[in-house]
C-alpha cells in the first residue's frame, strides 16, 4: 500500500500537471523500485511496428510460456506532444517489469506526437502496433494472446479513440480489455489547453466530433476506469461521465477504481514497487482476460 508518509508526499504534488509535478513524482518513487528482471525474462527493445522513428514498441517476455496469459499493452501520456516509453529512468520499464512477474507479457509502445502529427495519429499508430503484435510470433508467441490495452492520462485517452474507431474489430486483433488511468474521454466537456488543441484540433467543434465518449461506450468491450485521489477534479469528473454512458449500454457500468493516496503520476510510477488496492485491480482484471472467448486473428 501506499505509506502514510509517501502518500502525504504525493498529495502535496496534487492538483498539478507538470513536468515538474511528474519528475518530482519520479523522485519520490524511483528509489522504492527493484529493476531486476525475473529469471528467465526476455526483453527485446525498439521493435519496428511501422517506418516513422517514433513507431517503435518494447516487449517485456516472462520465462514461462503461458498461452492463455494476456499481453498488457502500455500507452503513455505525455499532454499529446511528448512522452517516451522508457525515457525516465526506471519507467515506463517498470510497467513492462511488473507485467512479467504477473506472468503477463508487457508490452510498452510510442506513437508520433502533435503538433506534427495530430489526430487520428496516436489511435492509428496503436492499429499499426496491434496488426504487427498479430503477425508476429517471436515477440508475442501464437496463438496470439488476449490483450488489455492500457492507457494513461493522453495514453488513455489515445486508447479510448482506438477502441471508439476500431472496438468492432477488437475480437480480430485479440484485443479482450481496455483498462484507461486518468484520461480525458468526452472532449465537448475538457478544459482546452495547448496540448490538446495541437492534438484534437483548436476549434470546439471540431474537437468534440472527435470526443470518443459514445463510440467507447457502445464499444461492449470490458473496462476497467481509474483515477487518483489526488488527480485534478477534471479527471475525477471525465471518470464519471464515462462510467455513466457506460451504464446506460448492454454491457453496463465498468469497474471504477479511486486510486488511494496517489496523485496524477504514481498511479502508473508505482507498479512494481509495491502492492496496492489499484494494483491488485489491475493485476486480476488483466488476468480474468485470459478466459475470455477469443476468435483467431
Amino acid at each position: 500500500m501506499v505509506s502514510p508518509a509517501l502518500a502525504r508526499e504525493l498529495s502535496l504534488l496534487a492538483g498539478a500537471i507538470t513536468p515538474a509535478t511528474a519528475q518530482a513524482t519520479m523522485q519520490l518513487l524511483a528509489p522504492c523500485h527493484d529493476m531486476t528482471p525475473p529469471a528467465g525474462m526476455v526483453l527485446m527493445r525498439n521493435l519496428a511496428y511501422g517506418t516513422h522513428p517514433r513507431q517503435v514498441l518494447d516487449v517485456f517476455r516472462p520465462a514461462a510460456e503461458h498461452t492463455a496469459q494476456p499481453v498488457l499493452v502500455f500507452v503513455h501520456g505525455g499532454g499529446f506532444v511528448g512522452g517516451d516509453k522508457c525515457e525516465f529512468g526506471p519507467f515506463y520499464d517498470n510497467i513492462g517489469l511488473w507485467a512479467a512477474r504477473q506472468g503477463l507479457t508487457g508490452v510498452n509502445i510510442n506513437y508520433r506526437l502533435a503538433p506534427d502529427h495530430p489526430w487520428p495519429a496516436a489511435s492509428d499508430d496503436l492499429q499499426s502496433a496491434l496488426q504487427w503484435l498479430a503477425r508476429h510470433a517471436s515477440p508475442v508467441p501464437q496463438p496470439l494472446r488476449p490483450i488489455v490495452l492500457m492507457g494513461h492520462s493522453a495514453g488513455a485517452s489515445h486508447v479510448a479513440a482506438w477502441v471508439a474507431r476500431h472496438g468492432a474489430h477488437a475480437a480480430a486483433l485479440g484485443v479482450a480489455g481496455v483498462v484507461l488511468v486518468s484520461g480525458l474521454y468526452d472532449l465537448d466537456a475538457a478544459a482546452p489547453t495547448p496540448g490538446r488543441a495541437a492534438y484534437f484540433g483548436a476549434d470546439a467543434a471540431e474537437r468534440a466530433s472527435r470526443s470518443p465518449l459514445i463510440g467507447l461506450s457502445q464499444a461492449g468491450l470490458p473496462m476497467l476506469l481509474a483515477h487518483a485521489e489526488f488527480d485534478p477534479p477534471e479527471n475525477h469528473d471525465q471518470t464519471l461521465r464515462l462510467a455513466t454512458a457506460c451504464a446506460d449500454t448492454p454491457s453496463g457500468r465498468p469497474l471504477v477504481v479511486d486510486a488511494a493516496g496517489h496523485n496524477h503520476f504514481s498511479t502508473v510510477l508505482q507498479l512494481g514497487a509495491f502492492e496496492t488496492g489499484w494494483s491488485a485491480a489491475l493485476r486480476d482484471f488483466a488476468l480474468d482476460r485470459s478466459v475470455t472467448p477469443r476468435r483467431p486473428a
